[in-house]
């Protein structure tokens, strides 16, 4: 399986090595944004931290995107994930119908 590389929204580089990785990651972005929401407001001069702030977050979460692109396009995780998926579903009916048969 494929290994990529995202940022967290402090900067710390992590790898993924799934979606659902990836979406942790990017979920992870919330706060930041809530932080940045929250300063604006007192910005007196568009030199001030609030707007370097967003930069930063933006620059990781647009390098984020281009990771989940790819990963979204990679046929090879694609499938990976989907077996991983059906096995467990597969798993899942075959101890309900066990459960049936008791």
């Amino acid at each position: 399986m494929k290994i990529y590389e995202m940022h967290q929204a402090k900067g710390e580089r992590i790898t993924v090595s799934n979606l659902a990785q990836a979406k942790q990651i990017m979920a992870g972005f919330e706060p930041f944004v809530d932080k940045f929401l929250a300063e604006i407001d007192g910005a007196k001069s568009v030199e001030d931290e609030p707007f370097a702030f967003l930069q930063r977050i933006a620059t990781r979460w647009n390098a984020n995107y281009e990771v989940w692109q790819a990963m979204e396009a990679d046929e090879e995780l694609q499938l990976a994930e989907r077996k991983a998926a059906d096995i467990e579903r597969a798993r899942a009916i075959k101890e309900m119908a066990r459960k049936c048969r008791d």
